[in-house]
């Protein structure tokens, strides 16, 4: 979209509307924008305490924001339907991306703004940061966070970076907790999937304060339970004896789809089928070529959901307590404590590994004579291969997160126009991880099996030599146990999968300590003031330091330990740390107030942050922002910021591992070369023939295996970002009660941090104009063509462009003796998503409308549309509403965005479907202090879109809640 369209658009709604400062929006609305003003004036009435305003800490609630603030309050997240935070906090469309509760997560979620990645995205608790959950990412879990006591949820949706730290490019999630809670207030909920009542999540929360001394104290205590249930494939007919697998179509030509959607399928017809009428798999061999695995055997063969959908949402559970106390001694002098504490446990079923092209001696045991001669018919004296879904038990995953934050602090008023706040922020956060998984040395002993004496031992039983133990030594005492991959009967193979399958535990301790101390004040007792009011002023310092200690030994036995080095699954590394030492500030500037014609008000404000980080060095980040209000009713806003964001811990220091990864097709194979760019083909011909392949053109290497290099990178630079918004705030005297606020935003992110996929390395490659690129670099290749290994660390990508809009609508009016009925609109349309990787212009990739990414850092579906909308009735004791979820559909392509123009034509149904979700919620109060609630979700009974498992809509399906809350 052009600058001139954009400016038509933004002047076209100005024009409809008369408008000014935002209206106040009532309790009951769920989604809604409103100015820094409207949130200040509101906590100020509701309790005269401190005011809380997202994106400044400035308190005076007559200063206007110049950032666009999204309210989430506690009932509307009630009425979302969903149990856990994150899934609540998805409706608002600019955290759409935010990673859902699934089979990998085990529970663990950060929130991510724009699908720019949850390190771009700071969650604040109070304003104040939050001890990170692991991993060596700057983002929080918020499952740590005490839902009990959240009073609402501000999403700011700029840049404010040096208001909070260089953490905050894409903006804040900012959690407000109650602070002067008093009473006592109990919450219960239980949720089910209708149809087979399963997929059951339950919470309880308690929540006992108490005001004292005359509202100049107050204590509050809090303690939340929540669980929920295990989903497991089996549980649904689309990830079960229904479920569809995309299989290489072998009638795909012209406008018949090369790759198609099938039912059914074994182990063994992943790289073939023959289809017929009822589109359902008859499988012609492990590989389609002949080799041993016999699919159609029910002893070897297992149909692949149950590979791919053990389980499809984890279980969880989760204790959070709180206690919190402050006591103003005098009004220069406030003593407060907050203490949080979490416990929170996932447990899932992870996908099943692969073994690919295993080598048999031709002496083993478990060769059949029958199954020799077969082979040796296709292979002759070649050792025997063999393909094998290692299926035979469950691969659990289960993590525990214990997560302490302690926050010690003073404020006051130095003055009548000079407050001041200092703070100690400490934090610990340790998480284990245990998974139950096969050992591959113990693995590769196992099968190598061979006779002694008419029994079948392990080979390295007699021969030491035979085998490289690292979980074992081999020889006579080793417990090597003789595996038959042949079958799957546990009679068989029960005593050796007891000792394949070993425990795998990782321990992280995450430490954040941040102290930090600010002045925010008025220029007014100097004499300096503006015609528009006061000059507000903030300035502060901060310290932060963040650590962390990550010990990962695939074996629970400490005796197994090896040394101090990366080996297999072993790693053990001490402690590292970033710190940071800040200074910042802010300033607001009421130009003008009620000054006439055109200008009933112009304020401007700017703020400034210099970071010394080690080991990255010292930067600037700053922004400036504008509001002008021509009129009462009618406010235009815009800011610019300047992020500059240093690498995470994760980024830098995790450990650089080493493996294996399937190259299922090529590039360069003669299969894959018109599946590119232009010059894809000349460029494979270049690099084959350099690599000594006699006749590049006929070059099908098929299935093969390069190592592949992943980890972090002590080499990164700060990514740079600049945000720009520009807005209106429109509420039409003519039309009360209604509220319209638009607002463009344009981000630039340079020296992005992130890694990319080995598949977007390899094509990238060939895909540029030439090959003398960084990408051919990092995937050299050798002399038979193919790729001997692929380096996929963190690195500085390229330069990142996104723009979009965002628009919200709330009008309330009264319906009559119902009560007030109220709608509420808020959307985000992405314009823009490109990544450039190289200073030449065709290595822009448009990562727009796509189902996933080659980009770490893009996280989701990044679909063009996202609506949240909700039509709500409020009674004196009755109140139901209907809530809308939209997504636009996503490509889910294989190849990408490289391929749109010929989608239909490579795959069938290369696009997800666009999601309606409807939502349906009521409440009754009983009494003042006491009311029942229940509502549904995914009311239509929507399914995943065929061979998925959760997009675009849960596998849950249709679910139904209720509870009660009462208070004392």
């Amino acid at each position: 979209m052009t600058n001139s369209r954009k400016a038509a658009l933004l002047l076209g709604v100005s024009t409809c509307f008369l408008a000014g400062q935002a209206y106040a929006q009532q309790s009951d609305e769920s989604v809604i924008a409103r100015d820094a003003s409207e949130l200040a004036n509101q906590n100020e009435a509701n309790d005269g305490g401190d005011i809380i305003v997202t994106g400044t800490r400035f308190q005076n609630p007559n200063l206007t924001a110049v950032n666009p603030v999204t309210t989430v309050d506690a009932d509307a997240l009630r009425r979302t339907g969903r149990m856990r935070l994150e899934e609540a906090l998805e409706r608002v469309p600019a955290l759409s991306q935010t990673e859902q509760r699934d089979r990998f997560s085990l529970g663990a979620t950060s929130l991510n703004l724009r699908g720019l990645g949850a390190e771009r995205t700071l969650t604040l608790v109070n304003g104040r940061r939050f001890v990170p959950g692991g991993s060596g990412s700057s983002s929080i879990d918020v499952n740590a966070i005490p839902q009990a006591l959240i009073e609402r949820v501000d999403v700011l949706t700029g840049g404010a970076s040096a208001v909070y730290g260089a953490d905050a490019v894409t903006g804040v999630v900012n959690f407000i907790l109650k602070d002067d809670f008093d009473g006592v207030s109990v919450t219960a909920r239980y949720g089910a999937a209708v149809d087979k009542w399963d997929a059951q999540q339950a919470r309880v929360s308690v929540l006992v304060g108490n005001n004292f001394a005359d509202g100049r104290g107050n204590f509050t205590l809090s303690y939340t339970y929540a669980n929920s249930q295990m989903l497991r494939g089996e549980d649904r007919s689309f990830t079960s004896d229904g479920a569809y697998f995309l299989t290489n179509n072998p009638a795909g030509a012209g406008a018949t789809p090369r790759r198609i959607y099938l039912r059914g399928g074994t182990d063994g017809s992943v790289n073939g089928a023959i289809v017929d009428g009822n589109r359902v798999y008859t499988p012609f061999g492990m590989n389609g070529d002949g080799t041993l695995f016999d699919p159609s055997d029910p002893n070897q063969a297992q149909p692949l959901w149950q590979r791919f959908y053990r389980a499809l949402t984890p279980k969880t559970n989760s204790h959070s307590m709180s206690a919190s106390a402050r006591y103003e001694i005098s009004s220069a002098f406030e003593p407060f404590v907050n203490l949080y504490y979490s416990w929170n446990t996932g447990a899932s079923e992870g996908i099943a590994s692969e073994t690919i092209r295993r080598t048999l001696a031709r002496d083993n045991a478990f060769i059949t004579p029958a199954l020799r001669a077969a082979y040796s018919a296709v292979a002759g004296n070649a050792s025997l291969n063999y393909n094998r879904v290692e299926n035979d038990r469950p691969h659990y995953r289960d993590r525990s997160a214990h997560t302490f934050q302690g926050i010690l602090g003073v404020k006051g008023d130095l003055s009548p126009s000079l407050r001041y706040e200092l703070s100690a922020n400490i934090g610990r956060n340790n998480i284990r991880t245990h998974i139950t998984q096969i050992a591959g040395d113990r693995y590769r002993a196992a099968i190598d099996a061979v006779f002694d004496g008419g029994k079948i031992v392990c080979r390295s039983n007699l021969n030491p030599a035979a085998a490289r133990g690292v979980s074992f030594t081999p020889g006579p005492n080793s417990g090597c146990v003789p595996f038959n991959p042949f079958t799957r009967d546990p009679a068989v193979n029960g005593a050796a999968l007891d000792w394949i399958y070993q425990p795998g535990i990782a321990h992280t301790q995450v430490k954040q300590t941040v102290l930090n101390g600010f002045v925010e004040g008025s220029l007014a007792p100097l004499g300096l003031t503006l015609p528009g009011g006061e000059i507000e002023f903030v300035l502060g310092g901060e310290y932060r330091k963040e650590s962390l200690g990550t010990r990962v030994n695939m074996f629970a036995d400490e005796a197994l330990r090896i040394g101090h080095r990366t080996i297999g699954y072993n790693t053990y590394q001490d402690p590292l740390s970033i710190s940071a030492s800040e200074v910042f500030g802010e300033v607001a500037l009421p130009i003008l107030a009620d000054a006439g014609p055109l200008m009933h008000e112009l304020t401007l404000s700017g703020a400034f942050r210099y970071s010394d980080y080690n080991p990255t060095g010292g930067n600037w980040t700053y922004n400036a922002g504008a509001a002008w209000a021509p009129f009462p009713d009618l406010k235009f806003r815009g800011s610019y910021a300047r992020a500059v964001r240093s690498p995470t811990l994760g980024e830098l220091f995790s450990p650089q591992s080493g493996g294996n990864f399937p190259i299922v097709a090529d590039p360069c194979s003669a299969s894959q070369r018109d599946l590119g760019s232009s010059t894809r083909a000349a460029n494979c011909t270049a690099l084959l023939t350099a690599a000594g392949v006699a006749n590049p053109g006929a070059f099908e290497p098929g299935l093969y295996f390069p190592d592949r290099t992943f980890g972090g990178n002590p080499d990164l630079d700060p990514e740079v970002g600049d945000t720009f918004t520009v807005g209106l705030v429109a509420t039409p005297s003519f039309i009360p009660r209604l509220t319209l606020t638009v607002d463009y935003y344009n981000i630039k992110l340079s020296n992005t941090i992130g890694a990319v996929s080995p598949e977007f390395v390899m094509q990238e490659c060939v895909d540029l104009s030439d090959t003398d690129n960084r990408w051919c670099a990092l995937a050299p290749r050798g002399p038979s063509g193919e790729v001997t290994a692929v380096t996929t660390l963190d690195m500085n990508v390229g330069t990142m462009r996104t723009s979009g809009y965002e628009l919200a609508l709330n009008y309330a009016f009264p319906a009559a003796s119902w009560g007030t009925l109220s709608a509420n609109i808020r959307a985000n349309y992405l314009d823009k998503l490109d990544i450039q990787t190289t200073t030449r212009a065709d290595s822009i990739s448009d990562e727009a409308g796509l189902a996933g990414s080659d980009f770490s850092f893009i996280k989701g579906a990044t679909s063009r549309w996202s609506v949240n909308a909700e039509l709500l009735l409020t009674g004196d004791r009755f109140s139901t509403g209907l809530g809308l979820n939209y997504r636009s559909r996503t490509l889910r392509l294989q190849g990408g965005n490289a391929l749109r123009d010929r989608a239909a034509e490579l795959e069938e149904a290369p696009y997800l479907g666009e999601a309606w979700n409807v939502t349906w919620s009521a409440s009754y109060n009983v009494t003042d202090r006491a009311r029942l609630f229940m509502g549904m979700d995914n009311l239509l009974n929507k399914k995943p879109d065929i061979g998925e498992s959760f997009r675009p809509y849960s596998p849950v399906g249709r679910s139904v809640y209720f509870g009660f809350d009462f208070s004392l």
